[in-house]
């Protein structure tokens, strides 16, 4: 089975500043993403989250990268692309910073 995982960029005309309301969203993913039984690990504080997204050299933290990251555990070849699918309906991504898409074949 094949699998593909990357962080596809916001692109810049979506691009403003990040805030207290963004990160905010980032933690009702991911308690979305809990509540389906995914594994996901303790986010960062808002203060590093916010200096993460002003740093654009860095991917700021997010539900889905801690997830799935470059997927060197090989958990995005656990789920069909329908299942993929699915959690992203139930637990849609924000695109703050940028949307990660991962599916199997």
């Amino acid at each position: 089975m094949s699998n593909c995982s990357e962080h596809v960029p916001e692109p810049s005309l979506w691009a403003a500043p990040a805030d207290r309301d963004d990160y905010q969203r980032m933690i009702d993913v991911r308690d979305c993403l809990i509540a389906h039984g995914f594994p996901v690990p303790e986010p960062p504080s808002a203060e590093v989250w916010l200096e993460q997204r002003r740093d654009s050299d860095q991917i700021a933290w997010s539900p889905y990268t801690a997830i799935f990251g470059d997927d060197k555990a090989g958990h995005v070849e656990q789920f069909s692309r329908e299942e993929l699918t699915e959690i992203n309906v139930a637990c849609p991504q924000n695109g703050t910073g940028g949307f990660y898409v991962s599916y199997a074949d």
